[in-house]
């Protein structure tokens, strides 16, 4: 069912999703963390209004609940650092792994999102050659986190040579001039706690990046921004937008294809 009439169910439902996990005392997976993020995002993924609306609802349906304030940012957090640890956990799973070729790719294909972020891949390439972006012998990932699929993923199918950064670019100083080399940069969905910090973010990779260069900037749609900021491409400085493609379904992010 898809929740374009916004009854107050879904929303009731998110803010004692909420409770539960403000409340959980380790983020480490576990059936109970696994259920509670993974009915957050189903229906994350159901909710179809726009973002700026969604906070409204919320606040009603804590009313209704007899309920304090819905504080989408600590939702938000609560989500990013649970994400890490899934990461971490399934690191450690794949790194214990047989040193066998096979083994690795085995338990890497046993990751619980894996065919999730294969889809992903797929519909981002596919957004940047739509783009015109017809070279990416050297890509940069921003973000990239313990467990960087994507970026395993974007060599395999590009053979490219992929280079993985911290997400705090900010936190790091990394020199501007760093980006100059590469022909596509992705920004991930996690950097960055709101749009107005990936916002910042983008325009500081810019600043370095080279004349004609592409830009992905992972985003969500309507419901999903309970998960990751929302990035508005229309307040991005100095690059041109070339694409805002939706996520196929069952995928969180959408993305923002930019060109420097």
């Amino acid at each position: 069912m898809i929740y374009d009439r916004c009854p107050t169910e879904p929303f009731i439902e998110v803010v004692h999703l909420y409770d539960k996990i403000l409340a959980l005392p380790s983020l480490i997976p576990s059936p109970l963390v696994n259920e509670v993020f993974s009915r957050l995002v189903e229906l994350c993924l159901q909710i179809k209004i726009p973002s700026k609306h969604l906070i409204e609802h919320l606040d009603d349906a804590c009313l209704e609940e007899n309920k304090s304030k819905f504080d989408v940012r600590a939702l938000m957090q609560r989500a990013m650092e649970a994400e890490g640890c899934m990461e971490r956990y399934w690191a450690n799973i794949i790194l214990n792994a047989s040193e066998s070729e096979s083994g690795i790719v085995s338990a890497m294909q046993s990751f619980w999102y894996w065919d999730n972020y294969s889809l992903l891949t797929n519909y981002e390439l596919y957004s940047l050659r739509a783009a015109g972006c017809l070279s990416m012998e050297k890509v940069a990932f921003i973000g990239s986190g313990p467990l960087p699929l994507t970026s395993i993923m974007v060599g395999e199918r590009t053979r490219g040579e992929v280079v993985l950064y911290d997400r705090d670019i900010q936190a790091n100083a990394m020199a501007s001039s760093w980006f100059e080399s590469y022909d596509v940069i992705w920004i991930a969905a996690s950097v960055g706690i709101d749009g107005k910090e990936k916002r910042s973010i983008v325009n500081h990779v810019k600043k370095g990046m080279r004349s004609g260069a592409f830009l992905a900037v992972r985003s969500v749609e309507m419901g999903c921004s309970l998960l990751y900021p929302e990035v508005d491409h229309e307040e991005l400085a100095n690059m041109e937008v070339i694409r805002h493609d939706l996520p196929p379904q069952g995928v969180v992010n959408s993305v923002i294809v930019l060109r420097a």
